[in-house]
């Protein structure tokens, strides 16, 4: 840790800690150095526990970052209320594989002073419908406009949230491998903010024909990105015919199957 001292360290704007033998000692020793001065950009992963995210909160320079990173760690619904109660100008927030399920969820949705949020990834956190219902409340999501909620137990209870939610801004999400039959995608694609999606990704669930069916008869859907391979049931030809033939998906420039 002795770099932590370092005088460049003044100067650096991003800074990124990839190694499980950091935990929150690390963040302690880190929080303690005089050289972090200007970091706009955060990440540490992995090993931190919540009480790492609240030595974290503690801290007045995490009102300065515009990315706070935090995925591959061990933070709980304490950790994750104490890093979002205060003022932040956060634009993202990763927060994956942190298992926070549904009490998680919860602190999520709890009141924030994170209001500028732009990204918000939780991916592989063991969200399930319930969670999901919950997350969808949060002040937190107003803003968000790339939501990656992949490798999460969603299934038709999770898209039916997100379907009523007020995602007034989202343009892009990320449902990979979440559990998806073709009536959870059916009850998503009523979804009222469908019209401004870029960007829908859906592999690794168990979709068939009939799901490409109903994207193509919504006539609001106006995708530049869709990714649905990894779905036994869906024909790539069959699928990418249909799909190229659909003139409101004339500007798809990046289809995966």
């Amino acid at each position: 840790m002795a770099w932590v001292d370092a005088p460049e360290l003044a100067q650096t704007t991003i800074l990124r800690v990839l190694d499980d033998r950091f935990g929150d000692a690390g963040v302690e020793r880190l929080l303690r150095s005089p050289s972090f001065l200007k970091i706009d950009e955060l990440t540490l992963a992995s090993g931190i526990s919540g009480r790492g995210a609240q030595l974290l909160a503690g801290d007045p320079r995490l009102a300065r970052l515009r990315s706070l990173g935090l995925f591959r760690n061990q933070i709980g619904p304490a950790g994750i209320s104490a890093l979002l109660e205060k003022p932040r100008p956060w634009k993202r927030l990763l927060l994956g594989r942190n298992r926070l399920g549904e009490a998680g969820a919860r602190a999520l949705a709890g009141p924030t002073g994170v209001t500028q949020l732009e990204l918000l990834d939780l991916e592989c956190d063991r969200l399930g419908g319930a969670a999901v219902r919950a997350l969808v409340s949060a002040p937190l999501l107003a803003g968000v406009k790339i939501l990656n909620l992949s490798n999460n137990p969603i299934g038709g209870e999770g898209c039916a949230a997100l379907a009523s939610a007020p995602l007034d801004r989202l343009e892009v999400l990320y449902l990979h491998g979440c559990g998806l039959d073709d009536d959870a995608v059916a009850t998503l694609l009523r979804a009222p903010w469908l019209s401004r999606l870029r960007n829908l990704a859906l592999s690794d669930n168990a979709l068939s024909m009939v799901s490409i069916e109903r994207l193509v008869a919504r006539p609001t859907l106006s995708l530049g990105e869709l990714d649905i391979c990894h779905n036994p049931g869906i024909l790539e030809g069959a699928a990418e015919s249909l799909l190229r033939g659909a003139p409101q998906l004339a500007g798809l420039h990046r289809l995966c199957l």
